[in-house]
């Protein structure tokens, strides 16, 4: 079986194919499908969050500028003692202190000096970018259990349409042979009759071969939607030895592996919100105060400048933290179950592949060898019947039971691949 598998135009005016293409080339288009795409846009958004979280890291730095007109002056009363020694006990002088119009412009700075939570954000969004990675190694692995079972499908519907077309044309030397003898007397009409009926049902074989070789075609080519393909090159024998060594990483297990480890960056960025934090405020500009409005009038300007070191220290977070703490630390447990069960079953699904694996081979091979004997019963039943020494509908019944055995083991073969890849 191990041999070049020519898919020419004519057999599907649907398919386009223009060069040759091996299952191990196949592989080497993933490039070219959407799902590629896909993925490359996923890893970009979660490596962009990262770097949105480590550009928080630094600080802050702004322009800061106001213009303020003051309509009606806000007055402050001030005991007239402090500037009358001789005023009457406990009176009061209204001052105002403000003027019409004040302006400021300057630079603001802020940065956070110590977060605890920063480190946290950190390894979860480095833990999520990794997540994304395993997503992202999971599409290609399904796109490349698709495409090859896409590319099996075409091999063996190009099989199937190429022996219907030479059943089509072996059985019409048979109906020739039967019209023949009942023209001459030797045969009777019904039998011309059940000869006729038998090639029209060959011929509807062939069409509904053809019918799922265009669709095999279509579904090939939508995976590879940017490659031509003229031939495929490899039979089944080189897709099962190439698939021999084909990996099935548990993908499952190692996405709660990662959510395990989310979880518990979680629960400790939960409790480092009950640390301290430390915050550096600085602010360089100027301040314009005059009863008209004159920007320009640098003498109407005073330097104002400081910079301050502010401590956070949480209080309450220490008495209402309880339910999220709770919660995180549910989900924690929730990761674990989940993980030891899904670990218990990929054990399990291992065993369960390699059985798969071995008795789809088995099953092929006894499929075969029932095939060689049907058709070598179907050869002996059609030189008895060119000897007339059995009826038509006896050369029918082997005919019949080399189709079935036929079909039996490309469906076989077809299951033995699926079972490879999964």
């Amino acid at each position: 079986m191990k041999k070049c598998l020519l898919i020419y135009c004519f057999l599907a005016p649907l398919v386009v194919f223009s060069q040759s293409l091996s299952i191990a080339e196949l592989w080497k288009y993933q490039g070219s499908s959407s799902l590629h795409k896909e993925r490359t846009l996923k890893k970009s958004i979660a490596l962009s969050e990262r770097s949105e979280a480590m550009e928080s890291w630094l600080p802050v730095f702004y322009g800061d500028a106001g213009l303020q007109h003051n309509i009606v002056i806000p007055t402050t009363p001030v005991p007239s003692i402090a500037f009358d020694p001789n005023a009457a006990p406990g009176s009061i002088t209204p001052l105002r202190f403000a003027t019409k119009w004040s302006s400021k412009a300057g630079v603001q700075l802020e940065w956070k000096i110590f977060d605890p939570l920063r480190s946290k954000e950190m390894k979860i969004k480095n833990l999520q970018v990794q997540k994304t990675e395993l997503e992202n190694q999971e599409m290609l692995h399904n796109w490349k259990k698709d495409a090859t079972l896409a590319y099996t499908s075409v091999v063996l519907a190009s099989l199937q349409y190429e022996q219907y077309r030479q059943d089509s044309i072996h059985y019409s030397h048979v109906l020739a042979s039967i019209k023949e003898r009942a023209a001459e007397g030797r045969a009777l009409a019904s039998e011309y009759l059940e000869a006729q009926q038998e090639m029209e049902r060959i011929k509807i074989r062939r069409i509904e071969a053809w019918g799922v070789l265009s669709e095999s075609s279509l579904l090939l080519l939508d995976e590879v939607p940017n490659l031509s393909i003229h031939q495929l090159t490899s039979g089944l024998d080189e897709i099962v030895g190439f698939l021999h060594d084909f990996q099935h990483p548990n993908f499952k297990q190692l996405s709660l592996q990662t959510d395990l480890q989310i979880a518990k960056q979680q629960l400790l960025q939960e409790q480092a919100q009950r640390w301290p934090s430390l915050s550096l405020q600085s602010y360089y500009g100027a301040q314009y105060y005059d009863n008209s409005l004159r920007l320009g009038a640098w003498d109407q300007w005073f330097g104002n400048s400081y910079a301050a070191i502010s401590l956070r220290i949480p209080l309450s977070e220490h008495f209402y933290g309880t339910a999220t703490s709770k919660k995180n630390k549910l989900q924690l447990q929730l990761n674990l179950l989940q993980l030891e069960t899904q670990t218990s079953d990929d054990v399990l699904r291992d065993t369960q592949i390699q059985i798969k694996h071995f008795t789809s081979a088995q099953k092929v091979n006894h499929l075969q060898e029932i095939l060689n004997l049907a058709t070598e019963n179907a050869d002996i039943q059609y030189s008895a019947f060119q000897e007339g020494r059995i009826l038509l509908s006896d050369f029918h019944l082997a005919l019949l039971s080399q189709t079935q055995a036929q079909q039996n083991v490309w469906q076989a073969q077809y299951e033995w691949v699926e079972a490879l890849l999964n």
